[in-house]
């Protein structure tokens, strides 16, 4: 029988490509979790056309295309848009822009019936346009180029005039799907084409190449989400009823800014973006290798317009001064991200890209990957945050940068004696892909069996304890 002193159990998250607090959304507790499950982007056009998951560009109202108040629709405000020439171009983020498997959802008020576009994601080349919109009858349809001409057209229900209606479009290597207040109303085998030269997301209209601006709608849109997944039949109703309770989130994030130094006296903060939904002035801090800042924001009409530097401070060094903000309303505890990098085969740093939030004491830090071994780290903490890893070991024979990861805020230790077995039992978050992994001395994590997507919210597996398997962390991969 294998003797052990304890089991770690912790959860770390991999990578993400944005940073949490540029991105903070308030989230009541009745939104379904599937809501930000894979969500890329998110333009509920309350007032502005900006993507609220900070992740996509900003859109620009252009030819005459505003905003309005509905008390009565399902969303409070919505983009209005004349039929003839007004659209919101959002632009391109290629890195972040879903090709052949995604989720289009998206409310639409047409004034009468006629030839419509709500959505157009176009191709810098002829292949890979993709639209949503409307035929004159009102028929809500989806259409999509390949080189070979037109690809798998499909036809839906036709709207109701002056009313809105939810419409969204989904699309998976197995096939596309149109629904219509919460109902599949058409469906095809045929896939999305490649989409290689991506160029433009465009409201209100279609856009092809060097044409001009087509298919205009006459009509009002709200709510628009992006995902890089296709939802359930299921997931898409109950999207439609939780759109509807006007119980959802409502656009907020967290303020940014950035730091003067002069003479290690903190003299000025720049607003950088000032946020959105703030009813009070937030907490702002300012982390470094000074200390004794005190800041001080200002808001109007829930942003952020500046910050008072009410004490200076002393000992800040003018290009590691970080000042962060805190979100308009409390958000879900989030683990960190981080970027690693080497120097003669072993880890010479971490950049920290993602922060995380409600860590109240130092999380564990992972290396995993790369070939080598023996890479350590000591997380610092501040404000809840994860600011810093201090590497202790950089170990040795790495090939390529191994990947951070973090336990999470609130993991703890399980105590386990005298045991040849042990049920590794933890809730995780259906939907999302772990990978439990191994170690006997924290410096080389082995996989234990295959990665797996967790289809309820409780993991339980039965672990065999070796000397080559005595400490344990379920890693969350993309």
């Amino acid at each position: 029988m294998t003797k052990i002193n304890r089991i770690i159990l912790a959860f770390a998250a991999l990578l993400q490509m944005t940073v949490f607090l540029q991105r903070s959304v308030a989230q009541p507790t009745i939104a379904p979790p599937f809501v930000h499950n894979g969500l890329v982007y998110s333009y509920p056009l309350q007032g502005d056309a900006r993507d609220q998951n900070r992740t996509g560009p900003n859109g620009q109202l252009a030819f005459g295309a505003y905003f309005t108040n509905y008390p009565d629709g399902p969303w409070p405000q919505a983009a209005v848009f004349n039929g003839k020439g007004a659209l919101i171009h959002i632009g391109k983020d290629d890195a972040h822009d879903p090709n052949r498997v995604l989720t289009w959802s998206l409310w639409v008020k047409p004034n009468g019936l006629s030839e419509g576009i709500f959505y157009y994601d176009d191709d810098a080349t002829y292949a890979g346009d993709r639209w949503i919109g409307m035929h004159a009858d009102g028929t809500i349809y989806q259409d999509d180029t390949t080189a070979n001409n037109i690809a798998g057209v499909l036809l839906g229900s036709p709207l109701l005039s002056n009313q809105w209606s939810h419409v969204v479009f989904t699309a998976s290597l197995a096939g596309k799907a149109l629904y219509l207040n919460g109902v599949q109303v058409a469906s095809s085998t045929a896939t999305l084409p490649e989409h290689s030269g991506r160029s433009e997301l465009v409201l209100g209209s279609g856009y092809l190449n060097s044409l001009p601006y087509i298919h205009y709608l006459n009509g009002s849109l709200a709510g628009f989400r992006v995902y890089n997944r296709p939802l359930t039949s299921n997931e898409v109703s109950d999207l439609y009823t939780y759109e509807l309770s006007r119980e959802k989130e409502t656009p907020s994030w967290a303020a940014t800014a950035s730091a003067t130094v002069a003479s290690g006296f903190l003299v000025n903060v720049n607003v950088i973006d000032g946020g959105l939904g703030y009813t009070n002035p937030p907490p702002v801090y300012a982390y470094g290798t000074g200390s004794n800042a005190v800041l001080s924001a200002n808001i109007t009409n829930g942003i952020v317009q500046s910050i008072d530097v009410v004490n200076p401070g002393r000992g800040y060094g003018p290009s590691d001064t970080v000042i962060f903000i805190d979100p308009p309303q409390p958000v879900p505890p989030s683990v960190p991200r981080g970027q690693t990098f080497l120097a003669g085969g072993g880890v010479s740093r971490v950049q920290i890209t993602d922060y995380g939030s409600g860590y109240t004491t130092p999380p564990l830090v992972l290396f995993v990957g790369g070939g080598g071994v023996g890479a350590q780290g000591v997380a610092e903490v501040f404000h809840g945050r994860v600011v810093s890893v201090t590497i202790t070991n950089p170990g040795s024979g790495y090939k390529t940068a191994p990947q951070v990861a973090f336990t999470p805020p609130g993991s703890s230790a399980l105590l386990s004696l005298e045991v040849s077995a042990v049920k590794v039992t933890a809730a995780v978050t259906a939907g999302n892909r772990y990978q439990l992994v191994s170690t006997v001395d924290f410096t080389k994590w082995k996989p234990v069996g295959d990665p797996f997507e967790a289809t309820t919210e409780v993991f339980s597996q039965d672990v065999v304890v070796s000397e080559t398997a005595r400490y344990f962390a379920l890693v969350l991969v993309p």
